[in-house]
């Protein structure tokens, strides 16, 4: 039950963490705001001080990278940007699927269809920010929360260890592999 338990959660949040890790990461590579000849340690502290220059100067950090930033930053802020992302999107997709008129919208007027809408963002900003809670709640799966940390966490470390590398070493390396 445990190795289920640790799938589920690797393809739920791990790989995606990953992913969005990668991205981030390899972004600020390519921009040359992060060196590739630092070490694993070194990128951490990087991107502290990043994270502080963005404070400073808003325009050097793109639009994902300022979200990222509004959460805190590293692991659990990008955790929790990418929660709130899936949240925000699962959230209009029901919204469209389910359309309940614009009547049932606006029935009690737009003053309190506006106050809705303001309080559905603090209480999806509120479960992004606890995402440790959110995810097994969401998925049914309860297990164990260390599981719920520690795979998340290894899709970070695994995300920042591919950007390190450039692509076309990626691209050498496997080729290499399939030459064989």
């Amino acid at each position: 039950m445990l190795i289920f338990n640790i799938i589920i959660v690797t393809f739920q949040l791990g790989l995606p963490v990953l992913l969005l890790t990668w991205w981030i990461t390899d972004r600020l590579y390519r921009t040359g705001q992060l060196n590739r000849e630092h070490q694993a340690g070194d990128i951490k502290s990087h991107l502290n001080i990043l994270k502080k220059t963005w404070k400073k100067d808003s325009t050097t950090a793109g639009y994902l990278e300022k979200r990222w930033m509004r959460f805190g930053g590293g692991f659990y802020g990008l955790t929790a940007l990418l929660t709130f992302a899936w949240i925000e999107v699962s959230g209009a997709v029901n919204f469209v699927f389910n359309f309940p008129g614009l009547a049932a919208l606006f029935g009690d007027g737009v003053i309190h269809f506006l106050v809705e809408m303001l309080v559905n963002q603090i209480m999806n900003f509120v479960a992004a920010i606890a995402w440790v809670t959110y995810w097994p709640e969401w998925s049914d799966n309860s297990s164990n929360i260390i599981i719920w940390l520690l795979v998340p966490y290894a899709g970070y470390l695994a995300g920042l260890k591919l950007a390190s590398r450039e692509l076309q070493t990626w691209r050498e390396k496997a080729q290499d592999w399939l030459s064989r």
